[in-house]
């Protein structure tokens, strides 16, 4: 049987339903199956919450090398469920499907928000040191001859 979404409902969407169809009227013994696209599809819908662990991974043992501390990263990756969420959400309200296309946005949503997090706390990390370095004037050392003589 071939079959196809109408506009406006995803293929995962078409494939659930096909499936509960398949569960109700076919009789005892029969069974369906997948095959094209749907069948990559269904093979790799759990791949991709491993995918974003381990973007998430990735992030974190890359930050943790550019800071040189563990506790910074954690900082930073607090920041991304926030990303995502309202990601979720935009796309939930608009009725937007959750595409491939849709799941690379949400990997580089991931980068966005930990680029953001890491200059505004790695600036804030920084600034004072720099401030106080420059603002403090080179005065000679006590007791040096340079005083203009009389």
């Amino acid at each position: 049987m071939l079959a196809a979404t109408v506009p406006g409902v995803s293929s995962g969407q078409g494939i659930a339903a096909v499936e509960k169809v398949a569960r109700e009227a076919l009789p005892a013994g029969y069974a369906q199956e997948w095959t094209g696209q749907a069948f990559q599809e269904k093979r790799a819908g759990k791949a991709a919450i491993i995918a974003f662990s381990f973007a998430l991974v990735m992030v974190f043992l890359i930050l943790s090398a550019n800071y040189e501390r563990w506790s910074l990263p954690v900082a930073v990756l607090l920041s991304v469920p926030f990303a995502l969420l309202g990601a979720l959400l935009a796309v939930l309200f608009r009725g937007m499907s959750n595409d491939v296309y849709f799941q690379i946005g949400l990997v580089t949503l991931i980068g966005l928000a930990r680029r953001t997090r890491f200059s505004s706390s790695s600036s804030r990390r920084r600034t004072p040191r720099r401030a106080c370095r420059r603002s403090m004037p080179r005065s000679p050392p006590r007791g040096s001859a340079s005083a203009p003589s009389s």
